[in-house]
């Protein structure tokens, strides 16, 4: 059960199983801010009755110590998932909670609390810095032996070990992301040039685990028609990604997919594109598929940017569109 308190420089409550202390590891999240805060309490009730550092900072360090973190993980271990073979259809709300969760990870891994970020270094350094002034400044007094002695050795012992508090592990499917990005435009674009009857389907593919807790781990998109034959697919959208020196690169292409015995083969002159475009046809026992791509040589072709996407879309959506309005007329004869 998650406590609803939250500490400084601790994740949201409902992330709280995330957190891997560095002492009693087993005792959970609640007992240990309960026991964090009576020795809290019981430091700070020392020092104001003897006014001294001692033997309250014991208490306070103790209490440092308890919550003393060795990391934040919160990614999930793929290795641990099995991926379904087949995609799921969502809608665009999906798409984008997707977006929505990786920045809220990528905003509290931004903690100003945590120095691994340029932020936190920079609250860090600042904090730093107040605590030497205000040490210079109140040193020559009469009451820094009592008030200032324990306020100073306080910061030490409970807020500046805040910043060191574990490294944060996250979750990031940056891949995934560069490729929903995709789909969400092409969604966009796909209501400008639509006709009556055309449909924009997304698709997540998932990863499983046997609690049946699931990950999304790919991503791409379809076009339906009303009333199109039944041996006839539509377009499927595909986005494989190209890593170079660590850098992930999209490539675009559709497919337009039907069974062989709906005969695409007849339709192989209807669909003409620029020099730039490839329109290849494949052909099994299962399928049969026009596969319209940018053309590449040795060197060039493997990066599709949005506005190539939305020129191999329009090619393969007109094309669609003949195929189906050319199979509608043969049947009519």
């Amino acid at each position: 059960m998650n406590n609803r308190l939250r500490l400084p420089g601790f994740p949201e409550p409902e992330q709280q199983d995330i957190v891997r202390f560095h002492v009693l590891k087993k005792l959970n999240y609640t007992n240990r801010i309960m026991l964090y805060l009576v020795l809290l309490i019981s430091g700070f009730v020392l020092q104001f009755y003897t006014l001294e550092v001692w033997p309250g900072a014991l208490f306070l360090i103790c209490a440092t110590v308890l919550t003393l973190v060795r990391g934040y993980d919160s990614r999930v271990r793929l290795s641990t998932f099995k991926t379904d073979s087949t995609w799921t259809k969502v809608d665009m709300d999906k798409i984008g909670q997707i977006e929505e969760l990786d920045e809220k990870i990528s905003k509290w891994d931004r903690d100003p609390l945590d120095i691994s970020n340029a932020r936190g270094f920079l609250t860090f350094a600042f904090a730093l810095l107040t605590l030497i002034v205000i040490n210079m400044l109140t040193k020559g007094s009469s009451s820094y032996r009592q008030t200032g002695a324990i306020l100073t050795a306080d910061i030490i012992i409970l807020i500046l070990p805040l910043w060191f508090n574990g490294i944060r592990r996250i979750l990031k499917q940056g891949n995934l992301l560069i490729k929903i990005d995709i789909v969400k435009k092409m969604e966009a674009y796909f209501h400008t040039v639509k006709e009556e009857g055309e449909n924009f389907n997304p698709f997540l593919m998932l990863a499983k685990d046997k609690k049946g807790k699931s990950v999304p781990t790919d991503c791409r998109f379809s076009i339906t028609f009303d009333n199109m034959p039944d041996d006839f697919y539509g377009i499927q959208a595909q986005i494989n990604l190209n890593i170079v020196q660590g850098t992930s690169y999209p490539y675009f292409y559709c497919v337009i997919a039907a069974k062989p015995s709906f005969g695409l083969v007849r339709y192989t002159n209807k669909i003409t594109a620029p020099k730039n475009i490839v329109i290849k046809r494949n052909e099994n026992y299962d399928a049969e598929v026009f596969v319209i791509r940018q053309r590449t040589t040795n060197t060039s072709g493997y990066h599709t940017k949005i506005n190539d996407c939305k020129r191999i879309f329009d090619i393969a959506l007109k094309a669609a569109r003949t195929i189906l309005s050319e199979s509608e007329k043969e049947g009519m004869k």
